[in-house]
């Protein structure tokens, strides 16, 4: 909230004004040097010269407060500002009133900057304007209103002109439809925005920007989908104005799905626990003072269920957009067919039943049908696919929409992956993205145990399969690196900026590897190429979480050492050698090292 604080004594002719933005401002003098400037060019360098006599000493200045009228004094003020004694040509100059600027963001302490300025009203016969963000002065209310009453004459509060910003905003966007959809939805933005208690419009300015950007990349039917679009802006004015308010940080979006949902059954009393002791209910209290929960539920339900549900195009797409600037047209492209905004006649039927709550009884029953006779037929081969429908089925049991048990459910999931994999068809490359998910979609029940027992299986039988198999695949993988290096390195490290796993990133591939084959296969890569293996080695290792599974190839690259050594030896004097030699000290050797350490933790902790 904005607000002009105005103290003045009226004088009978009109004169400029001068402008100063306290922002930052933690000397007096920088206040006056910046006045100096703003005069005259002769005055100015006078003025500049002067400052050091202007700021000699401190005067203490002590106001006496009446703060109920009665005539006596109810206390003092102690301001340490100053002394001004400002030159007279000062005075005479053709200005007669001040602006300050950004008073909540001084580093002076706010009584004396206040003392400070009040000296130009009281000593300087000048008018005096302050603008400033009382919401946003960090001290202690009641002494500011204490100081406030004393020396601010008149307030007023500056009501934004949101329609008049946000007119002029769009006109500054070279973007016919977009200059045409956002005024449609101008009720929406404006609602949010004042239910969210935000009168900065600089958010507004952002966020048309940022609209056009993700409007542009839009397939050209995403871009006629008005309801696709109505809840783009939703969602990108919300995220905005809690990001740019600090109250949400980009990093946390992916999260939002999980964290409220565990917030929401935090909130909700237990049947058996309603009479719970106050320490309980205050520990409960303190947890949604401090939580998501407590951020988004100013916007309504609607708004929490978007955010909480699987929002267009995912939350993980929105952290990126927010957190890296990316604005990731391919992964966007890709999550479309499962959107509820593109659902129809050719939409599977499992995606039509992963979208269940919107059907009618009759709707859903049929579907469902539809999906247990497609799975009873073992029509589908993609693992995330039968992962989505046992997480449904295993949702619909709970909830008493499906005769099945849970038990008999996780039987029949078992049995279809030891199906696939009787037949060769079991991917063994199949992971999730990293946050638990699959074509932009949660899983159902993915934190019940029986959901995670399945998980757990699907992974056994991929490594069984993997370990029948194990050599062609390091053959593979050579052979990869050889012809194309960037999905080598893909293949081997883990990308968290990426939505799904890749397959080698947590299995000790290496492990399997010939060090000869893979030494001989470095060799023929050209030099930019080396080093672009040696990083991705050092990549694949830098995560501790992670590298635990992956220590199992120390072994391997103990020997790859010693052979690339003696061929660092026999290139001596040679620009090869020294490019050998340095991959071995700035990648090889560090690698080997820090895994040596992890192997031989546990060891140490014993002793």
């Amino acid at each position: 909230m904005v607000y002009k604080s105005i103290s003045w004594k009226a004088r009978s002719r009109r004169k400029k004004s001068l402008y100063v933005s306290l922002y930052g401002v933690s000397k007096y003098s920088e206040i006056e040097e910046s006045l100096f400037e703003q005069l005259d060019p002769i005055f100015s360098y006078k003025g500049r010269v002067l400052v050091g006599k202007i700021l000699k000493g401190a005067l203490k200045a002590t106001f006496k407060i009446d703060f109920n009228h009665d005539g006596k004094d109810d206390g003092t003020l102690n301001f340490s500002i100053p002394d001004i004694n400002i030159p007279e040509k000062f005075n005479d100059s053709n200005f007669d009133l001040l602006i300050f600027d950004d008073l909540e963001r001084c580093s002076i302490k706010i009584e004396n900057i206040l003392g400070y300025i009040n000296s130009f009203v009281e000593s300087q016969d000048l008018k005096v304007v302050i603008i400033a963000n009382e919401d946003e002065i960090n001290t202690k209310q009641e002494e500011y209103k204490r100081i406030k009453e004393k020396l601010i004459g008149k307030t007023f509060e500056i009501s934004p002109d949101f329609l008049g910003a946000f007119n002029d905003f769009i006109n500054q966007i070279e973007y016919n439809d977009i200059t045409n959809i956002l005024p449609n939805n101008l009720t929406l933005i404006q609602e949010l925005f004042i239910k969210a208690e935000c009168k900065n419009l600089r958010f507004l300015n952002q966020i048309s920007l940022d609209f056009k950007r993700i409007f542009s990349i839009l397939p050209r039917e995403a871009q006629k989908k008005s309801d696709l679009l109505e809840e783009i802006l939703q969602l990108l004015t919300i995220f905005s104005i809690e990001i740019y308010s600090a109250r949400l940080k980009p990093e946390n979006i992916s999260q939002l799905s999980e964290k409220i949902s565990k917030e929401l059954a935090l909130s909700r009393p237990q049947k058996d626990h309603i009479d719970t002791d106050l320490q309980e209910n205050n520990a409960k209290k303190e947890i949604f003072n401090n939580s998501f929960l407590q951020i988004f539920q100013k916007y309504g339900y609607v708004n929490l269920s978007l955010i909480s549900n699987n929002p267009f195009p995912s939350l993980l797409w929105w952290e990126h957009f927010f957190d890296k600037g990316i604005v990731d047209k391919d992964t966007l492209e890709k999550l479309m067919p499962s959107s509820k905004y593109f659902q129809d006649e050719n939409t599977p039927n499992w995606l039509k039943l992963w979208h269940y709550t919107r059907h009618t009884d009759e709707e859903f029953e049929k579907i469902l049908n539809q999906v247990e006779s497609e799975y009873k037929k073992r029509e589908f081969e993609d693992i995330g696919i039968i992962k989505h429908i046992t997480g449904l089925f295993l949702k619909f049991s709970h909830i008493g929409l499906y005769s099945k048990s849970k038990e008999d459910i996780i039987d029949e999931a078992k049995q279809y992956i030891d199906e696939l994999k009787m037949s060769g068809k079991l991917d063994i490359k199949y992971r999730d993205d990293i946050f638990g998910a699959y074509m932009g979609l949660s899983f159902q029940c993915k934190n019940d145990p029986e959901f995670k027992e399945f998980e757990n299986y699907i992974v056994q039988c991929q490594e069984k399969v993997m370990l029948q198999n194990i050599s062609d695949e390091a053959n593979k993988l050579l052979n990869i690196m050889q012809n194309d290096i960037s999905k080598f390195c893909s293949l081997i490290c883990m990308n968290f900026s990426s939505y799904s796993e890749e397959p080698y990133s947590r299995f000790p591939i290496f492990k399997y590897l010939s060090p000869q084959n893979f030494m001989e296969t470095v060799l023929r890569l050209p030099h930019e190429n080396k080093f672009i293996v040696f990083s991705s080695l050092q990549k694949r290792y830098e995560y501790k979480n992670i590298v635990e599974q992956l220590v199992d190839e120390l072994d391997f690259l103990k020997e790859f050492q010693k052979l690339f050594l003696v061929e660092v030896a026999q290139r001596k004097g040679k620009i090869s050698g020294y490019i050998l030699s340095l991959s071995n000290e700035q990648y090889l050797q560090k690698i080997i090292s820090d895994l040596e350490q992890i192997k031989n933790a546990p060891q140490q902790n014993n002793t």
